[in-house]
């Protein structure tokens, strides 16, 4: 998932919430982006941030749209944002 401003190295494993920006009509791909001003600690927060991407091309932490690896937090295999 693309962060839609600069992440912090040090936010990975805080949770976040997720925008959904508009996507693109002809194809019918949604654009779902981690909204980093939004993130704590609360199990109401829909993912986690485990992992910065290895892709050379967009794993730039310093720029918006950097692919972070995410986790669902509540999900039918696991409830709430304990444990990894």
């Amino acid at each position: 998932m693309n962060a839609n401003a600069v992440f912090g190295v040090a936010d990975i494993f805080k949770n976040f919430s997720i925008n959904n920006v508009t996507g693109n009509t002809a194809t019918g791909i949604s654009l779902v982006q981690l909204d980093v001003a939004n993130s704590g600690t609360a199990s109401t927060f829909l993912v986690q941030a485990i992992d910065i991407s290895g892709d050379v091309f967009n794993s730039d932490v310093t720029v918006s749209n950097a692919n972070i690896l995410v986790r669902i937090n509540n999900h039918a295999y696991k409830a709430g944002t304990a444990g990894l």
